[in-house]
């Protein structure tokens, strides 16, 4: 049985009674200190893979800013508004290509360098394509902005919700049992997307519906509430989970507009899945999709030299990586 709260805050007290995000409640400055403390651990294929110190916890919200299980399943964007099979081949395709787009970006090159996990599935997910994965976060307080905001496309920002219910699920990994080889560890990523929200995912099919994976309290939106989280996470300007200055932005964009799909996305999707790529790229040219040979987003030199001038030599600003008991400081201009 779905419980139901009379506000967010009653909702947050139920999920975790000493949050400081109760201190909201009362306080009339709408911040909170975030710790960015991450864990560096062990992954697989050797990769480094650096972790919420939080996600210990073994508990992962989602925020919804509506009680969507009355209309629709809880699936992924890329299984939305029952899509076509050519619609769904598409957005696998482009998903690839932003991968390939990305893969020489310095901040990709510098992560490689240092051995580091990159899940460009999950990089491709919080950049707005359309991917098999719903986003989740091991802190509270994300899950609790998208629950009470809802992104205005004209503006392309995120406003406070009222006058309806919002909707906080939570999934709870067995603990004996974390080979789940459908949640995503991700973590710390190349771009701060991820890495601002504590990003974790659950990776479903689309005869899968997440609302018979994870429990749920609804609460009724309030517009002072909805503003509070609204403030909490906007520093110097801008909304703190959602960076502006992120190349990724630009370049995800682009591949969701463009009516292109590179070769090298068809080769490596035919694959991956045991596809004959002339069938493939024939649907393609029979809807409307120009097959081009080269990437179809490419930094220029003069760009790469730019964006490697503004890293220096580290790749994060405000960044703990604790190591076996070390703790390393990753700072940037």
């Amino acid at each position: 049985m779905t419980k139901k709260f009379g506000d967010i805050f009653e909702a947050i007290k139920y999920l975790e009674r000493n949050s400081e995000l109760l201190d909201l409640q009362t306080s009339s400055i709408y911040q909170i200190k975030r710790n960015y403390i991450f864990e560096a651990v062990s992954g697989d294929d050797d990769k480094t893979l650096i972790l919420p110190k939080n996600s210990v916890s073994l508990k992962f919200y989602r925020g919804e800013d509506d009680n969507y299980d009355l209309k629709y399943k809880c699936v992924p964007g890329i299984y939305r508004n029952n899509p076509s099979s050519i619609n769904i081949l598409v957005s696998k395709l482009k998903m690839i290509d932003f991968e390939l787009s990305i893969s020489d970006h310095p901040r990709i090159v510098d992560a490689k360098s240092k051995n580091l996990y990159i899940n460009y599935e999950a990089l491709a997910q919080h950049y707005e394509l359309k991917t098999d994965l719903l986003d989740l976060s091991s802190d509270l307080g994300v899950a609790a902005f998208f629950a009470t905001n809802t992104y205005n496309k004209e503006e392309k920002r995120y406003k406070p919700t009222k006058n309806k219910v919002g909707c906080l699920r939570v999934y709870k990994p067995d603990r004996n049992n974390l080979e789940d080889k459908q949640f995503r560890w991700i973590g710390l990523q190349p771009f701060r997307r991820p890495t601002n929200q504590f990003a974790f995912g659950y990776k479903l099919n689309q005869s899968e519906d997440f609302s018979n994976k994870s429990d749920k309290v609804i609460f009724e939106q309030k517009y002072k509430n909805s503003l509070k989280f609204n403030l909490l996470f906007h520093k110097n300007g801008y909304n703190e989970l959602l960076p502006l200055n992120d190349h990724a932005v630009k370049i995800a964009d682009y591949i969701k507009k463009v009516n292109k799909i590179s070769r090298k996305a068809i080769e490596i999707y035919c694959s991956r899945n045991m596809k004959i790529e002339e069938n493939i790229l024939n649907l393609l040219i029979n809807v409307g999709y120009q097959v081009v040979n080269s990437k179809l987003f490419k930094l220029s030199r003069q760009q790469k030299r730019e964006i490697k001038r503004k890293m220096g030599d580290k790749l994060y600003n405000n960044i703990k990586i604790f190591v076996r008991g070390c703790c390393d400081h990753y700072q940037e201009d």
